[in-house]
């Protein structure tokens, strides 16, 4: 299968880290872009009113370009491992060694972290805390109003 010139990866550390570099340019004005203008709204929100796991860390990312750290944490603690696992895929890249994704352990440890925060605000949220975990402008709640007349 040929590759388009422009996705090919460089056959050079210096070439694969000026594709790295423009690649992380192009995620840091997306992040900046969806989390000052709201455009963009997490479909698990949107429908059923619940937070999805990974709700937050658009804003956590942009406060961390920020370098606004404590805001970062607050927005979803997450963001830290995750940039992490960034780092540690783009060494991983840009030294030829290989695809991080391809190592199912990382893959495991991520999904049971997300896990364990959704649970965590699925705690909070049974404890009589209000996280914001559930959207009464959601699809899914409208319509159950609509349906029982509340």
């Amino acid at each position: 299968m040929n590759r388009h010139p422009f996705f090919k990866p460089a056959s050079t550390v210096r070439g694969r880290l000026g594709q790295l570099c423009l690649f992380c340019a192009a995620a840091a004005l997306a992040v900046l872009f969806f989390s000052q203008t709201g455009l963009y709204h997490c479909p698990l929100r949107w429908g059923l009113g619940i937070e999805c796991p990974g709700c937050g860390m658009t804003r956590a990312a942009a406060c961390l370009l920020r370098l606004d750290f404590a805001g970062a944490w607050r927005m979803h603690p997450l963001v830290f491992a995750a940039a992490g696992f960034l780092l540690f895929a783009a060494w991983m890249w840009v030294t030829g060694q290989g695809n991080p994704l391809r190592k199912k352990w990382l893959l495991r440890t991520f999904a049971a972290l997300f896990a364990l925060w959704w649970g965590l605000r699925i705690l909070r949220f049974l404890q009589g805390q209000q996280p914001d975990l559930l959207e009464p402008q959601a699809l899914l709640p409208r319509v159950l109003r609509l349906l029982t007349g509340r």
